[in-house]
């Protein structure tokens, strides 16, 4: 067992004193956070995670670092309600007496980014920890080649943006190649960090090989229009990024027009600094065509593209994104 019965049931007890028959809230679940921190175990709770059973109101979830660190889902539930409505075998931890109550049974499931069926699970009855579309919001997307290490650290960052600036910079990407792994990081990171702010997940596509396991992506960078219509079949709702590169505003403009009239309008538009034209110049076709600029931040940024409105910033590491959002929204 990666855990003791003695420290879960101390998680419990806290669960059960602070959010039984209560609105789960960020503010209970920073409270039940700062009460877990002052335990001193030496399992680590994500109360951030924090949910109540879809089915069985009395019983709760939350997201724990095991013994030796290994990923797990706590589900507590009172006697009469010990069945998770999510997770069909789950692994009995224990029963233990609450303080000053009833009994509480203590089940638990592995909870990392390779627990893909679990994490299925766990999105279906909470959406809110599911990828979703940018829309025109401003985004610092961290790009790591190493998704289960980074994006943990990414949330984190966006967390403290969050409670700074009020703006939900959110977004994550993979390299194809990490296929679904970065998917399921993502909403592993985002369930365990309790980011319920919507967040947008980005791969790159060149082929339709592989499409079917990138299906819960919400950002797809293509060279072109080409595989629009594969990515149709496995995902309806997506943000199109176009990987544009070197261009110039004419260029831009003319293949953005040919997307629409298409029916296949891109909603981001990634160029190269290095395109010989002013960033302001293209930020302003790209507004034409209700689309916005995807730019690396090692680019540079400087004063000029203080003017290029709301735009897309790719760091490769979590710890590049509060000095990005302090150049990009001041």
């Amino acid at each position: 067992m990666p855990l003791r019965l003695s420290e879960a049931a101390e998680i419990a007890n806290l669960v059960f004193a602070l959010a039984e028959g209560k609105a789960l809230t960020d503010d209970l679940r920073g409270r039940l956070a700062a009460r877990a921190a002052a335990l001193k175990l030496s399992i680590k709770a994500h109360c951030g995670s924090l949910e109540r059973d879809p089915v069985h109101r009395g019983s709760f979830y939350v997201a724990v670092d095991g013994q030796d660190g290994v990923p797990l889902l706590l589900h507590m539930a009172l006697p009469t309600a010990p069945t998770s409505s999510i997770f069909e075998k789950p692994l009995l931890v224990g029963r233990t007496r609450r303080v000053n109550g009833p009994e509480v049974v203590i089940n638990c499931v592995p909870f990392g980014p390779g627990d893909r069926e679990n994490l299925d699970r766990f999105a279906k009855a909470y959406p809110a920890f599911l990828p979703r579309q940018q829309g025109m919001r401003t985004t610092v997307t961290v790009a790591a080649e190493n998704p289960a290490a980074e994006f943990p650290r990414a949330f984190e960052a966006f967390g403290a943006v969050l409670r700074r600036k009020g703006r939900n910079v959110a977004a994550v990407a993979a390299p194809g190649a990490a296929g679904n792994s970065g998917y399921y990081a993502a909403v592993w990171a985002a369930a365990r960090a309790g980011w319920r702010e919507g967040y947008a997940v980005g791969v790159e596509v060149r082929s339709k090989d592989g499409l079917k396991e990138l299906a819960g992506f919400s950002r797809f960078t293509m060279p072109d229009d080409r595989l629009y219509a594969a990515v149709r079949t496995v995902r309806r709702g997506f943000d199109f990024e176009l990987a544009a590169g070197v261009v110039t505003p004419e260029d831009l403009g003319s293949r953005l027009r040919v997307l629409r009239e298409a029916g296949h309008a891109a909603q981001l538009v990634a160029v190269s600094a290095e395109s010989g034209a002013s960033l302001v110049a293209l930020a302003a076709v790209a507004r034409q065509y209700q689309c916005m600029l995807s730019l690396r931040a090692a680019d540079g940024m400087d004063a000029a593209t203080r003017g290029i409105g709301p735009a897309n910033w790719a760091v490769l590491t979590a710890t590049e994104v509060s000095a990005v959002v302090e150049r990009a929204l001041g």
